[in-house]
């Protein structure tokens, strides 16, 4: 049952963009755990992948707030 959610844990990490740096910190956490060694470096590339989606939000917010700013004159 422990694999099973630690699995499920990484699907999360993996689909939600914003919400899913939670449970990648989590198993990047418990990643020295022997359960999880198989899915090591799983937990590091979920990891990696909620730090790009979250550097590519601040991007897309910053050109968002510009184009508002800018249409507004």
């Amino acid at each position: 049952m422990y694999n099973i959610w630690m699995v499920v844990l990484l699907i999360a990490a993996y689909v939600w963009p914003v919400f899913g740096l939670a449970p990648a910190i989590y198993l990047f956490i418990k990643r020295k755990d022997e359960n999880l060694v198989p899915l090591k470096n799983w937990i590091t590339l979920a990891l990696i992948w909620q730090i790009v989606l979250w550097f590519l939000l601040i991007i897309v917010l910053i050109c968002f707030v510009a184009l508002a700013g800018s249409a507004g004159k």
